[in-house]
């Protein structure tokens, strides 16, 4: 997160599917392509995110900081956040806090990294994903590849799932070079490609 991280979720856009039947002469259905997905991902599948602890700074140029993740997730008791006050270097100016996870939050998180001039971040369950159905196939080579064109959605989104949404729907408004930040909609439908040839 650095402020705001990026989902280790991976399943947007296409996914290349190896195809195994049974039988030579058996077509791709809905129900098959549903099970190749399923299988592929391990669904529904624990969807993962992070947030930094210890000492965080936020950028007070460009628009200011945004702090709606960690308000959020001090509200609900699941860090402590401290203004540790603002400092600067050559270019920037920032407001720094100080950012410790509470007991509670101890059941989502499920590991933790070491970044760049130290900084520390913890990795925290925000949901699941799973499949909602298969809405299209569509043949690429006859009875050789298809496209496949399917929905799915998150669900059972944890407190960090909720509050890392509500910080990343401010930033993605804002941030002009990058608005694909995740948002953890519980039970929103959302639609996805895979790519599956037989072998």
């Amino acid at each position: 997160m650095k402020t705001s991280a990026a989902s280790t979720v991976t399943m947007i856009g296409s996914i290349c599917l190896a195809m195994a039947f049974a039988s030579c002469s058996k077509k791709l259905d809905r129900e098959m392509a549903a099970d190749l997905i399923r299988k592929k991902h391990g669904l529904p599948a624990v969807v993962s995110d992070e947030i930094s602890v210890g000492t965080v700074n936020f950028m007070l140029n460009f628009g200011g900081a945004n702090t709606a993740t960690y308000d959020q997730l001090a509200q609900e008791g699941m860090i402590t956040f401290k203004s540790l006050g603002k400092k600067r270097d050559m270019f920037f100016q920032y407001k720094s806090y100080s950012v410790t996870l509470l007991p509670e939050a101890e059941q989502y998180v499920t590991g933790s990294r070491t970044g760049e001039k130290g900084s520390q971040y913890r990795t925290v369950t925000v949901g699941n994903w799973d499949l909602v159905e298969v809405t299209g196939i569509k043949e690429t080579e006859p009875d050789q590849k298809a496209q496949v064109e399917y929905t799915w959605k998150y669900g059972d989104i944890t407190p960090f799932g909720e509050a890392l949404s509500q910080g990343n729907k401010a930033l993605n408004k804002k941030d002009d070079m990058n608005r694909s930040r995740p948002v953890y909609a519980d039970g929103q439908i959302q639609t996805a490609t895979a790519t599956m040839e037989r072998y």
